[in-house]
């Protein structure tokens, strides 16, 4: 009988699967940890509520599983801004036998947008009753039946919703793992009809201590039909108000990857290969002949990917190394659907405005990423990245085509003088070049190059402890034809910054901590030929948050100021004069108590007088509070 089972399990899954999970309605979580969390979060005029509940009980043959999660969105604006959205679930099961389940479930989503979308108004609601039937450990089968209810922007639909799930994970044979996951859903809510087909599985394959091979395929097909407000002609042809639009989304993967681990019992070798293939179908239920807009329009979308990628890694002790290297080729195609009756121009009109987003592209990439260890206070940690992309569209109509190449090399060196105090000091390159193949966009032609230097130091003591980090940067962009143009204008963008974040320890209980930054920036038009800048902006940013903390029965609490200030400069003819002051203080309170009794709190609140140039001063009180508590 079980062999039976895993047949039937198995053999449908091999055909359609994918990597990753989907997640199950109807199966049990492995974590049954009852949960409640609640968060708040006030920046200055937005409001941000979210509240989550999970509770799973056990009595005698009897679960109940109960998950309900609420959020809630206002926007203080001239037209305030409300968005509402409910998640609710219960589920029950009744154990007739320690294989036969028996139970029902409720489910309700409901969202609330009060601004002037096309959805700002949806709710659905389902009630099942399912059957699970749990042949051995790790495979089950539930089926299911119900009645569900939804609604979008006024129109009320009711019907059957039924289905079923299957998942199975067993050892095949002594070397051979299997795990499968089988979903088959329907929504037949007229005059609309939803489904949902997934099938997935997994297969790894073990021949011994240092290698290993994983197969895995994915197919999954998703449709959904939802109401838009039909236009003035199609709604007096068809007499509605609203039209429908369906989409299915079908996917296909495949995946084999092959691991080697102890090459001389010093490398490690990845190598992996997918193809990926989605199609996206577009149909519109109530069409006229010549459509005048644009929403009626459909459209069917092919897109296929090929990925190779390689990963290797050496350790020889006084140096770790890791090479990847990563080929992807892409192709995306746009097809117009037609209606037979549709007028010839408006049909090639549309077959032009789809054969446009037509595109393929390449992308190939190596990263090189190292570390000496060269004694237990010195290491050099050093990384090589270079990406190629070429971007191509065969369409008249598309002049996007372009390469473009993008490299980055870093270096650290961290020096550890004393188990006290230790030192690094980082460089870091970026490169990126962009060129468009055609001449009606290669005035956007840019050079982009980044250069930051930055050093640091950490000292951590009995009663001190500090990091200290100073950094400058140069961002360079600049345009290929800019001496043919004169509307281009390369620019560059220079930043000096410094960080320091302290703790100083006054007692046992109570501790001063500080943490701020000062940066100087500097924007302005840049010659490369020459290397010189003719700045345009000048800006001074000042961060300080000086806080006392007391540390009691497992939870922290803090008061403090916060201080933060912009200072914005002009310049007339080389000379730099004050544009703009903004400027930000006021006291800050925290507390934090992390799994105390189950209980995990973190507030921080913080008032905030703000003075601007020209403008009245304001009072904003800010805050957030993420509490969560398991029982």
């Amino acid at each position: 009988m079980k062999l039976l089972f895993k047949i039937l399990l198995f053999c449908p899954a091999v055909l359609f699967a994918q990597t990753k999970t989907d997640s199950l309605e109807y199966v049990a979580p492995v974590n049954k940890e009852s949960e409640f969390t609640t968060k708040f979060d006030k920046q200055i005029s937005t409001y941000v509520l979210t509240n989550n509940i999970k509770l799973f009980k056990s009595f005698n043959a009897f679960d109940f599983a109960l998950t309900e999660n609420y959020s809630s969105t206002f926007i203080r604006s001239s037209e305030n801004n409300v968005k509402d959205e409910h998640f609710f679930s219960f589920k029950t099961d009744y154990s007739i036998s320690p294989d036969i389940k028996i139970g029902f479930g409720l489910n309700n989503n409901i969202l609330s947008d009060n601004r002037k979308i096309e959805i700002n108004n949806a709710s659905q609601s389902d009630f099942t009753l399912f059957g699970s039937l749990t042949p051995e450990t790790g495979t089950s089968i539930i089926p299911y039946f119900g009645y569900s209810n939804n609604r979008q922007i006024g129109e009320n639909d009711y019907g059957y919703v039924y289905g079923f799930e299957s998942q199975s994970g067993y050892l095949s044979t002594q070397d051979l793992t299997v795990n499968s996951i089988l979903r088959f859903k329907n929504e037949d809510i007229n005059p609309r009809k939803n489904f949902l087909r997934y099938f997935n599985v997994d297969l790894k394959n073990v021949f011994n201590e240092k290698a290993a091979n994983s197969f895995s395929v994915f197919y999954t097909a998703n449709r959904k039909d939802f109401y838009y407000t039909a236009d003035t002609v199609t709604a007096k042809t068809f007499n509605v108000t609203n039209n429908i639009q369906s989409r299915i989304e079908t996917n296909y993967y495949l995946q084999d990857r092959f691991l080697y681990n102890g090459l001389f019992d010093v490398m490690r070798f990845d190598l992996t290969g997918n193809l990926s293939w989605r199609e996206i179908d577009k149909d519109t239920r109530y069409r006229i002949s010549n459509p005048i807009n644009s929403s009626n329009y459909d459209y069917k979308i092919n897109e296929l990917k090929f990925e190779l990628q390689g990963n290797s890694s050496i350790n020889l002790g006084l140096f770790e190394g890791n090479l990847k290297v990563l080929f992807s080729e892409h192709d995306e195609k746009h097809i117009a659907k037609s209606n037979p009756s549709e007028n010839s121009i408006f049909k090639q009109a549309h077959d032009d405005a789809e054969s446009e987003k037509n595109n393929t592209s390449l992308r190939s990439s190596v990263s090189l990423s190292g570390l000496f260890n060269f004694s237990k206070s010195d290491k050099l940690i050093f990384s090589l990245f270079q990406n190629k992309l070429s971007y191509n569209t065969p369409s008249d109509n598309n002049n996007d085509d372009r390469d473009e190449l993008y490299s980055i090399i870093r270096a650290r060196y961290n020096k550890t003088l004393s188990p006290l105090f230790s030192l690094f000091v980082n460089a870091e390159a970026d490169f990126n070049h962009i060129v468009y193949i055609f001449s009606e966009r290669s005035s956007n032609n840019n050079l982009n190059r980044v250069i930051k230097l930055s050093s640091g130091s950490y000292y951590t003591g009995k009663n001190f402890s500090s990091l200290n980090t100073f950094e400058v940067s140069a961002n360079y962009t600049v345009y290929d034809f800019e001496a043919l143009n004169a509307n281009l204008k390369s620019y560059s963008f220079r930043q000096y910054s410094y960080t320091d974040s302290s703790v100083v320890k006054l007692t046992d209980r109570l501790s001063f901590v500080l943490n701020g930054s000062f940066k100087l920036s500097e924007q302005g038009q840049f010659s490369w030929s020459a290397f010189s800048t003719h700045p345009t902006q000048y800006l001074a940013e000042t961060y300080l948050e000086p806080k006392l903390i007391s540390y009691l029965y497992g939870a922290s609490f803090a008061l403090g100021i916060r201080y933060f200030s912009l200072d914005t400069y002009k310049f007339n003819n080389s000379v730099k004069y004050i544009d703009s002051r903004y400027k930000s203080v006021g006291p800050l309170a925290e507390i934090i108590m992390s799994r105390v009794h189950n209980l995990s709190l973190n507030f921080k609140g913080y008032y905030e007088i703000i003075t601007t140039t020209n403008n009245p001063s304001r009072d904003i009180p800010n805050l957030n509070c993420d509490i969560t508590w398991n029982f």
